[in-house]
Parts: C-alpha cells; structure tokens; sequence
C-alpha cells in the first residue's frame, strides 16, 4: 500500500489568479472562433447571392428576348422580381453596336444587325450595392425579301 501524502491547503486546487488566467485565455479563443464562424456566414451569404444573381440573369435575358419579335435599338429596361426575390432588381440594355459594324464588311450580302447587349442584377448586400452584369452581342438578319 501506498501513502497518501497530504498536502497543505495551498497545495490544494487552484488559486484565483490561475483560474481568471485561464478563463481570459478561454474567452480570447471564443472571441476569435466566434469571429471566424461570423466570416464564414458572410462569406457563404456571399456566394448564394452571387449564385441567385447568375441563375436571375438568365432568366431576365430570356424573358425579354422572349418579348421581341425583332430587337429594338437602344431599348432599356428596370424591374424587380417581385415576392419571389423582393431584394433583388434587374436592368437590361441593348444598342445597335457601331463598333462592330466591321463584322458586316466580311458578310455584306446578310443583312445583319449586331447588338451589344447588358444585363444587370442589383443587390444589397452589408449595406453596399452589389451587381452582377452580363455583356454580350446578339446578331439579328433581316429575312431575305423574294
């Protein structure tokens, strides 16, 4: 058998100073987990807006491409996507692109019209506007009149 040694009422447990160390120490750690999770949050709030954005925008260019026969020049469009995305706004733009009025020199017998078109998603996002835009160019040919 082995003796117990008894130890002086010092010796036993901790004093105060050891556990309000050791609580500061805890309470740091937590502080700075806590920081990292509300980083993670933000950064996953982020990248769902940014995914929302891309699918809306797509949805915005064929929408109004669905509405038009033929594209009009310098056609501007705003609107909202209503109780479905109530934080959302779109805006699409489309101009007959004189700079590309080049292209036409390499086909001249097709009648060819080339717009620039821009599709934009607006959101707030941390109390900062936020987008995401869409450039593209659509060519229209005249049907051939016989």
């Amino acid at each position: 058998m082995t003796a117990r040694r008894r130890g002086l009422p010092s010796e036993q447990g901790f004093t105060l100073i050891e556990v309000v160390v050791s609580m500061t120490i805890m309470m740091m750690a937590l502080v700075s987990l806590l920081g990292v999770v509300q980083m993670g949050v933000r950064a996953a709030m982020q990248r769902r807006n940014m995914e929302l954005s891309q699918m809306l925008i797509n949805r915005v260019i064929a929408q109004v491409d669905a509405r038009y026969e033929k594209p009009l020049d310098n056609e501007f469009e705003r609107g909202n996507f209503g109780n479905e995305f109530p934080d959302f706004q779109w805006e699409y733009r489309m101009t007959a692109n004189q700079n590309l009025e080049n292209f036409k020199a390499l086909l001249p017998e097709i009648p060819i019209t080339i717009f620039a078109v821009e599709a934009k998603v607006i959101w707030f996002e941390d109390g900062e506007q936020r987008d995401y835009t869409v450039k593209t160019v659509k060519g229209w040919v005249e049907a051939s009149k016989q």
